[in-house]
Parts: structure tokens; sequence; C-alpha cells
């Protein structure tokens, strides 16, 4: 449905699965309150509780979600702890979260940028799409030295495509998926 761009349909799927116990719908549903939609608006205390009911069977989305809220709280401890909950469990899209988020808070110290220029990578190495663009900006700020900052300007075009085509050839990937808290309305009908 959603393919097709029914999301009103697909959203009460996603709703009726949800109340059947599924963990994987659950997700979904916490997700559209995430990001808001015709028959999800915004409401991050629906989204976490939502998240929270579906811990034990979507850890890595669950957890997932449950670290964008806690990054939308200002919690980023609890955003980190959801964030490397969900990369133990293997989801994709938290290798690229956890990274940006760390680049963004510690991006003085020398140490905190290896580190964070290695998390970028180990987000490529596991296949996340979206993390060869994040790394490309992460060098264009220059933090890492003029010969990382032409490799990253010249890099930003290539990975802006990959992004690009992956995102229209292969949207419901995992390797593809990612969440962006200035992202709004994504679920929203078509014209």
């Amino acid at each position: 449905m959603l393919a097709h761009g029914d999301v009103s349909g697909a959203m009460q799927e996603y709703s009726r699965l949800a109340a059947l116990g599924s963990g994987r719908a659950r997700c979904i549903m916490a997700y559209g309150y995430l990001v808001g939609s015709t028959l999800t608006p915004r409401d991050l205390v629906v989204a976490k509780s939502f998240a929270l009911s579906a811990t034990a069977s979507e850890p890595g989305f669950s957890n997932y979600i449950l670290g964008f809220i806690a990054l939308a709280d200002g919690n980023y401890t609890s955003s980190f702890a959801n964030f490397l909950a969900s990369r133990k469990a293997g989801f994709l899209p938290a290798f690229s979260a956890s990274a940006q988020l760390f680049s963004d808070l510690y991006h003085s110290a020398e140490r905190d940028l290896r580190l964070s220029e290695n998390l970028f990578k180990r987000a490529i190495r596991v296949g996340h799409t979206p993390a060869y663009m994040l790394l490309a900006v992460f060098y264009m700020r220059g933090n890492r030295g003029l010969i990382k900052r032409v490799a990253g300007i010249a890099l930003y075009p290539i990975a802006l495509i990959a992004f690009y085509f992956a995102w229209r050839f292969s949207i419901f990937s995992i390797s593809t998926f990612t969440y962006h808290p200035t992202y709004r309305n994504l679920l929203k009908e078509p014209r």
C-alpha cells in the first residue's frame, strides 16, 4: 500500500497488526507518530509507548526510534544507549545515527574526531548507504585536515547520487532507511 501511495490504508493496516501484537507493526506505528502523517500526527508520547511495547520482539527498530525520541527530549545519554542497543540488534540505520550524534556532540578533541570517523566507516562497512553522505559531510567540515576535506568534497556528489538511487529504487530496504529530526510529514498522501 505504501509503495502505491495509499498511506492511509497502510497505516490502518499497521494499526490493526499492532493491535494484534506485531512488533514490527508497532515500530512502524511508532515511526508514524515520530514523523507525523495524516492518521498519526506527530506525538512523541504515543510514539514512545508503541516503541516500548515492541522492544522484546523488535529491539533494533524500537531502540532506534526510542533513541530519536530521547534526542528530541535532549537526553543524549539515553539516546546513545538506545542507539547502542539498536546496533547490537543489528539495525543498520543505528550505526549511522550513533555516528552522526557523536560527531555533532564531540568535535573538538582529536580522539573524538577519530572515533567519529571510525563510526562512520563502520556504518559504511555494515552496508548503510546514507553513511557515505554523512562521512562526506563530516570530512567537508574540515576538522580532519585539508586532504580529507578535499576527499569529502569529491565524495559528496557521488554519495548524493548513490543516496538518490537507493531512495528511488530500494526505498523499503533497511540499507536505505534513515531518519533525521527535521524530516516531517514524510507519510503524507500524494496529491
